[in-house]
């Protein structure tokens, strides 16, 4: 089944450390020492195996051993053509950032929703999305946080002209200088091919009609 789906585990405004200071007095909050989650089970049957289960509560241990629990759920940020703010998420485009259609003259739309990155920029956050299609589609989604809930406000396609473009856009991470990192599959490349040094090499300027 493919998926269709940006979701998200909602931590409730959780604040992990930080200070206030006034005129007479200085007061440290505790710093996290550790992070814990309710263990969630095997799935057992069709119905658990067919619908998202996620922990039910996180458990925060400071470092002057103090906790607190937090309540968790599962919440889906958007699906593949929603609508938001300008931009529909998951619409394919073509190198000029107009919309792909399909035979029938409805537009296509992903059903192929991959990797994700949460980027901070400036004072905004954005999620980087892969579609797993090609040709190859990145989304840049603002997100923000209202009423201790992560939304989704406006998205629109990553220009990937100036790069010829890419091609089926899988996994992805936040990298440790905070930007994003990807993946392209092709699952048609074979490298023994395009190897010089390979006895199977093909002259893709020089083929033949048999090979």
């Amino acid at each position: 089944m493919r998926k269709q789906y940006l979701s998200l585990v909602a931590i409730l405004a959780i604040s992990f450390s930080g200070c206030s200071d006034s005129k007479s007095s200085l007061t440290q909050t505790p710093n996290i020492n550790k992070l814990s989650f309710s263990p969630v089970e095997l799935s057992t049957t069709d119905e658990q195996k067919k619908v998202m289960r996620v922990s039910d509560k996180l458990t925060v241990t400071y470092d002057d051993n103090s906790t607190k629990e937090y309540p968790l759920s599962y919440k889906v940020l958007a699906k593949m053509g929603d609508k938001i703010g300008g931009g529909t998420i998951g619409l394919m485009t073509d190198k000029n950032g107009e919309a792909i259609t399909k035979a029938d003259g409805s537009e296509d739309i992903s059903d192929g929703p991959d990797g994700n990155s949460l980027i901070h920029v400036g004072n905004k956050d954005y999620l980087i999305t892969h579609m797993e299609e090609r040709p190859g589609e990145l989304y840049h989604t603002e997100v923000k946080v209202e009423n201790d809930t992560l939304k989704a406000v406006d998205t629109k396609p990553v220009d990937l002209s100036a790069m010829g473009g890419t091609i089926i856009n899988c996994a992805s991470t936040k990298t440790a200088y905070g930007s994003h990192l990807g993946g392209e599959e092709d699952y048609s490349l074979n490298t023994r091919y395009a190897d010089k040094n390979s006895p199977f090499y093909k002259d893709c300027d020089n083929l033949s009609a048999d090979d």
